[in-house]
């Protein structure tokens, strides 16, 4: 069966966000190894992977406990929450003398302290802190959440890889996720789905663990006229890498993700 080009679309542009990435990597892992052990999931480690020996090349933690004190200062200084930490007003002075504007402002701010006190969006943002300050840069997505209304995601250095537009902001991710050969059938249909984890679900090894990536990108060439997820200004694909066809897409009207960066070069990712 021949590939979409969906599906290749979607391995060419990772293969450039890797290529991108890759003189960056040994430096990553040197981080990890010597500063944050707990973190990092380069190509090739694998989820639940033994790593007992993991801290054995840090002789001395000063860096390790610095670094936590750090992402820790950081969240107590931008978005504690243990205070409020912003005000919505109208860039008009004016208006912010009314006091119906006041009250609507209020009712605002009250219901997105309410999302992220629900939300694991503290949690999440002190572990982008810490991958900030140890990496240079950290990565936090944010999608729709029933029970939640809305779901923090902060990946960590190795498991994505980041592009920039034109104006030199990231627009771009692709991470690799891992996923059980039962929830990807149950999530995409077993016709979507490669050969290998259609075999694992026959066999009943529900729980073998595939990889998976998901690319967020700006969609190109859509029609602003519909309000389809396949419109939407933003693109959001999943795919195998051995696959014929992506195994789904959808979209997001806006930027999903938060990328801080402590420093960068010109449009470098």
């Amino acid at each position: 069966m021949a590939k979409s080009q969906a599906i290749e679309d979607a391995v060419k542009k990772l293969g450039f966000l890797k290529a991108k990435r890759d003189s960056y990597d040994a430096e990553y892992k040197d981080l990890v190894k010597y500063l944050s052990p707990s973190r990092g999931m380069f190509e090739g480690d694998n989820p639940g992977e033994n790593k007992n020996d993991r801290y054995a090349k840090i002789i001395d933690p000063s860096a390790s406990v610095a670094l936590r004190y750090l992402a820790a200062g950081i969240q107590g200084g931008l978005n504690s929450p243990a205070r409020p930490w912003f005000k919505l007003q109208s860039s008009d002075p004016d208006k912010n003398k009314h006091k119906a504007f006041k009250d609507y402002f209020y009712k605002v701010e009250t219901a997105i302290y309410n999302a992220f006190d629900k939300s694991n969006f503290y949690n999440q943002s002190h572990l982008a802190y810490h991958e900030q300050g140890g990496f240079g840069t950290a990565c936090m997505i944010m999608e729709p959440d029933f029970r939640r209304f809305v779901r923090f995601s902060t990946m960590t250095i190795g498991e994505y890889w980041i592009d920039v537009g034109t104006d030199g902001t990231v627009d771009t991710v692709c991470r690799k996720l891992f996923m059980t050969a039962k929830n990807m059938v149950a999530r995409w249909g077993a016709d979507r789905v490669t050969p290998a984890v259609k075999t694992a679900v026959d066999n009943k090894n529900y729980f073998a663990l595939f990889p998976v990536y998901h690319l967020i990108e700006p969609r190109e060439n859509r029609d602003v006229t519909r309000i389809d997820v396949l419109n939407m200004a933003y693109r959001s694909v999943y795919f195998e890498l051995a696959g014929n066809d992506v195994l789904g897409e959808s979209g997001f009207d806006e930027k999903p993700v938060a990328v801080p960066r402590w420093d960068s070069v010109n449009h470098s990712a």
